[in-house]
């Protein structure tokens, strides 16, 4: 139904509601197809309540032991990666203006305002 169209056709709803009309077996229907399923998940549920949390965890551990050994050995990796790359600098080096955000700042009056304010803590102090 459109907005502007608030006035139902009793004819039109006479004819849905005689094609629609309410099943009396259909409630019946849906309490055995319930009554079944609950008697067929009845032993699952009970099998699953009866259990511990440890196997739970067993059965998880065939797949999360291996994903946690992976998870390490890639993060170790990766610390020794980044450790061996930043060997050659201290932590605090000053960095080149050329490796720094000079060299990505267009050169204009208002950029070295910017590019001041950012660098001039790191290069050494000009008179």
């Amino acid at each position: 139904m459109m907005r502007r169209d608030v006035t139902p056709d009793p004819e039109l709803g006479a004819v849905l509601r005689r094609f629609d009309a309410p099943d009396p077996t259909a409630d019946e229907q849906r309490r055995a197809l319930k009554r079944r399923i609950e008697a067929a998940a009845a032993p699952l549920l009970a099998e699953r309540r009866n259990g511990a949390w440890w196997e739970f965890a067993a059965v998880w551990a065939r797949t999360l032991v291996p994903i946690g050994l992976a998870t390490a050995v890639a993060a170790a990796a990766f610390i020794a990666w980044t450790a061996r790359a930043g060997a050659g600098r201290g932590a605090l080096t000053p960095v080149p203006a050329q490796d720094s955000l000079v060299g990505s700042v267009r050169r204009d009056p208002t950029s070295q305002h910017l590019l001041d304010a950012v660098v001039a803590p790191v290069l050494p102090h000009r008179n």
